[in-house]
């Protein structure tokens, strides 16, 4: 290495020995790493925040839903306030490039399993196989790029539909 990259100063006081003979090479490569381990720990921290903004706002979004089931005659200025909010905030999260992926009632396929934990199942009659039933937390993607899984509950045939019953069949 090129002897005029050697730092040669006195010790600073507090300073470690070895930093007074370290190559100014190596403090500046220390440098950069710090500040990219600090960016990506901004980022990680700002994707987090997107992630629960973007679950509460399928929260508020859910909670308009069901006022609007519990009142058939008419909506309530509360109701009209919550489903305006629910509103701004998707655009919002649209704008970042954030995704809210809740498939309730469709069928629970491997694709979903990837995305959603199983949380519980309901034995449901008639069901024609797996179905997400509820969607308690959806799964959030920014970009492309999974930011946070959901958890779902799934609603599954009943046991007597599932197996042919014996007695029947001999």
């Amino acid at each position: 290495m090129d002897e005029r990259l050697w730092v040669r100063d006195e010790p600073r006081p507090g300073a470690a020995d070895d930093l007074a003979e370290m190559p100014l090479l190596t403090v500046a490569w220390r440098e950069l790493r710090a500040g990219y381990r600090d960016q990506r720990d901004q980022r990680r921290l700002l994707l987090n925040v997107l992630a629960e903004v973007a679950v509460e706002a399928h929260r508020l979004r859910r909670g308009t839903r069901a006022g609007v089931d519990r009142e058939q005659t008419g909506r309530s200025a509360l109701v009209d306030e919550m489903a305006s909010a629910a509103d701004r905030l998707e655009r919002i999260l649209a704008g970042a490039g954030v995704t809210v992926v809740a498939p309730e009632g469709e069928p629970f396929t491997a694709e979903l399993m990837e995305l959603f934990d199983n949380v519980a199942q309901v034995p449901v009659a008639g069901a024609p196989g797996p179905r997400v039933a509820e969607v308690l937390t959806p799964a959030v993607f920014t970009r492309g790029e999974l930011l946070r899984m959901g958890s779902v509950v799934v609603a599954v045939p009943t046991a007597a539909e599932e197996q042919p019953d014996a007695a029947n069949t001999g």
